[in-house]
């Protein structure tokens, strides 16, 4: 059984890690490894840390916090951290896209997608639509996929476009191996390696 537990906004996070870590560390993490929050600040319900984080503390199991930087890198750092250290919580905590820059998981898809020409057709198109309120890092990874993907593979309950059915191990679409996860996989390295899942 693991000794930590990953926390982290939802499950289209979980879906992500799971397949990174079983398509690089070469390890299938069961459910019981991940707990959702909701949103990034999910872990702070009505001011307090959330129940699910005491309770793993009291379990004595690593706390490991995985949520997006959003528009402040910093501001995010300093705020998760301060959270915890005026509870005396330990915690590990990784912001993505690639913990050191503003953003989120979506800019990190971006990054590691696979068909490069694709991506820079979203980019002028992100550029000429750019005064305008539209939800485009959401929905560029779903336009992404709603290209690359053959037709039997965006039906139903199972359609691949959807975060919670996406296959990240793909490698026709995602490169898992690319250098910007660098620091995403020095950060869970130390888990594996000490870790028999």
């Amino acid at each position: 059984m693991a000794d930590f537990k990953i926390f982290t906004e939802g499950g289209s996070d979980v879906v992500f890690i799971r397949d990174y870590v079983e398509s690089v560390f070469g390890i299938k993490l069961p459910n019981s490894c991940f707990d959702t929050l909701g949103s990034w600040s999910g872990y702070k319900q009505g001011g307090k840390i959330s129940p699910s984080i005491m309770q793993s503390m009291l379990n004595d199991e690593k706390i490991i916090l995985i949520l997006d930087a959003d528009v402040d890198f910093e501001a995010r750092l300093n705020e998760v951290n301060n959270d915890f250290g005026q509870n005396n919580i330990p915690i590990e905590l990784f912001l993505f896209p690639n913990n050191q820059d503003k953003g989120n998981r979506e800019d990190l898809l971006t990054t590691i997608a696979t068909d490069r020409k694709l991506i820079d057709c979203f980019t002028s198109y992100e550029l000429c639509v750019k005064d305008y309120n539209l939800p485009l890092e959401k929905s560029r990874i779903f336009a992404y996929l709603d290209a690359v993907l053959p037709a039997n593979m965006k039906k139903g309950n199972t359609d691949r476009r959807k975060d919670e059915n996406r296959d990240y191990k793909i490698a026709a679409h995602w490169n898992l191996q690319h250098e910007y996860l660098q620091p995403f996989h020095q950060f869970l390295s130390p888990l594996f390696i000490q870790n028999k899942i």
